[in-house]
């Protein structure tokens, strides 16, 4: 498995040659060198020290790649963050309904019951208000196209978090 440390530039579309329209995320990659390793013996866990954007990134019993010629027409898994939304209501959070706006009711976006009447408590998992986003995640996707000479790849579909934020690649076998 081949890993590519990358920064979300922002979305676009391309033209197939069939004439259908594909909506493309752009990746701009870093330029790498790996700087240490940490192994087994010493450290308890093997990884590779990477250097990237003038950061150092640990990579958990990977290989670093810095090529990106090789990923045209390829599967891949993109791990990122995504986007932080802050404290929210169970509307946003997990799609309430809310309650009638007319006839003097005062129960607008508000949650309801929280807990019952046996064990006198709110249970365990009750969806409540709460803060969303910011999660890491991974999405399998594929690579559309490669532009080299600005060291851009095209990325099918969206990629989770914000423009400039930072993409770890890996290949899939």
């Amino acid at each position: 498995m081949k890993i590519l440390i990358t920064k979300k530039e922002g979305m676009t579309r391309i033209h197939k040659e069939n004439g259908t329209i594909l909506p493309v995320t752009i990746l701009s990659a870093f330029a790498t060198k790996k700087v240490g390793d940490k192994t087994l013996e010493k450290d308890g866990y093997i990884a590779s020290i990477v250097e990237a954007n003038g950061k150092n990134y640990e990579l958990l019993g990977t290989e670093c790649n810095t090529s990106i010629d090789d990923l045209e027409n390829q599967s891949i898994t993109l791990a990122g963050t995504t986007k932080g939304k802050g404290f929210t209501g169970t509307i946003k959070r997990f799609g309430f309904s809310r309650g009638p706006m007319s006839h003097g009711s005062h129960n607008k976006r508000k949650p309801g019951a929280a807990g019952s009447a046996y064990p006198q408590r709110v249970t365990k998992g009750q969806q409540m208000p709460g803060r969303v986003g910011g999660l890491k995640t991974t999405i399998k996707t594929k690579v559309e196209g490669i532009i080299k000479d600005k060291n851009y790849i095209l990325v099918k579909g969206s990629v989770p978090g914000r423009r400039g934020s930072l993409i770890i690649v890996k290949t899939v076998k």
